[in-house]
């Protein structure tokens, strides 16, 4: 008989991101800077499978929380690198 994911798992994360974010950008994009760290819009899209637009665009939304930090040096329609705030 099957179970459901244990979602203590870390290998279940990407499950976890899923089910808060749904299976849009956004869950790849925070498995990406929670597991591999700061990244460019284009790297994220390479690694999830998404188009860098579609990856550039709640990447924007989601720096207007201010739980990421940008590269200050690059204007915000070429979005740099973003790291997770300490």
């Amino acid at each position: 008989m099957s179970q459901p994911p244990d979602p203590r798992r870390a290998s279940n994360l990407w499950l976890k991101l899923r089910s808060l974010f749904g299976t849009s950008a956004r869950a790849e994009i925070m498995l990406h800077l929670l597991t591999a760290g700061p990244a460019t819009a284009g790297e994220i899209a390479r690694r999830s499978g998404f188009t860098a637009r579609s990856v550039l665009l709640p990447l924007r939304e989601m720096a207007l929380a201010e739980l990421f930090q940008r590269d200050k040096s690059v204007i915000l329609k070429h979005i740099k690198r973003f790291e997770p705030r300490q």
